[in-house]
């Protein structure tokens, strides 16, 4: 019944030329075409299924010349309405993989080689970027030590000029000096009543002095 339900699934199913063409499986790297079929079949699923995974595995290891439209069929249930893309694809894949003297598809060769230029460029990329940056620090210090040598060249040039100048033009220290009292206050005493004792002295002297008018008196004779 299986087969009659086979038959009439492969007559009414329209399948793609490449399918017309064998595949010797002794011929493929089947190591490189699993890690394809796994990542693959994640994508479709949103998830990692060993069970899909593995019955396609089973299905291409089963026979040296697997027939790709019951693959098709067998996989449906699982990959739904994506099962035609998935199953081209492989199939392509495996051509192309037999005709390779490595057992490996010319695409995922030329996918593997863009895969490892892309990380030569992102890791140049990387190298350069971190080249610029310690660029840019080297400049940042360059520069914070030109200012620093300039304050001290400053600094330097301060001390040197201070050291050259007169002491009223560096500030050098200036004895403090007394203050000469105003005569002022003389007057003021003289003012209340005072009499300078100097004033006095000199009087007293005049008067010793026999000056006109002065103070010894001539007696009668």
């Amino acid at each position: 019944m299986a087969r009659g339900v086979d038959a009439k699934l492969l007559k009414s199913t329209k399948f793609p030329p490449e399918f017309s063409k064998k595949v010797d499986i002794e011929k493929v790297n089947l190591e490189v075409m699993k890690q394809w079929i796994s990542r693959k079949v994640v994508n479709i699923l949103g998830s990692e299924d060993d069970v899909v995974i593995d019955f396609v595995f089973g299905m291409l290891e089963s026979e040296r010349h697997p027939d790709p439209k019951r693959i098709q069929l067998n996989l449906t249930g699982f990959l739904e309405k994506e099962t035609p893309a998935f199953c081209k694809q492989l199939w392509v894949l495996l051509l192309s993989a037999q005709a390779n003297a490595q057992g490996v598809p010319t695409e995922l060769l030329e996918a593997k080689k863009q895969e490892l230029r892309q990380q030569k460029a992102d890791a140049e990329n990387a190298a350069e970027l971190q080249r610029q940056k310690r660029e840019r620090e080297s400049a940042k210090d360059r520069e914070i030590e030109a200012v620093r040598r300039r304050e001290r060249e400053e600094r330097s040039n301060g001390d040197r000029h201070r050291r050259a100048s007169p002491p009223s033009e560096r500030g050098a220290y200036r004895p403090r000096t007394e203050e000469i009292p105003s005569t002022d206050r003389y007057s003021d005493h003289n003012d209340r009543g005072y009499r300078s004792p100097l004033r006095g002295g000199r009087r007293e002297r005049d008067g010793r002095g026999g000056g006109s008018g002065g103070g010894r008196r001539e007696t009668d004779t």
